[in-house]
């Protein structure tokens, strides 16, 4: 498992406020997983102070596998929940769910 922290600050402007802060953290398989693949999970949560640093959560899980390469495929699902993230709409609240494909290299 691997913990990720992030904290920003940026100049403002008529909407957006200083402040946001981020954490999670994540699984997947380090080693060359072979065909049998091993399971991968990921939560993070986004926290804006032009929303009042209220939480969106972000949440994916399902199969990986990794090659001798290092290069790693996944299937899976992923579930939003929390302000919009397109910034247009800030103080919208979404609840979003996907499938998806993943190929990180």
């Amino acid at each position: 498992m691997a913990p990720v922290w992030r904290a920003g600050w940026a100049f403002t402007s008529d909407i957006s406020k200083p402040w946001e802060f981020q954490f999670g953290a994540d699984y997947a398989p380090l080693w060359p997983t072979g065909f049998h693949g091993s399971p991968f999970f990921a939560i993070n949560a986004h926290l804006r102070e032009e929303v009042d640093f209220a939480a969106a959560m972000t949440v994916e899980t399902g199969w990986a596998w990794r090659s001798e390469a290092s290069r790693l495929l996944r299937a899976g699902v992923i579930y939003y929940n929390g302000k919009s993230n397109q910034f247009s709409y800030y103080r919208q609240h979404e609840e979003q769910i996907g499938v998806g494909l993943w190929y990180d290299f």
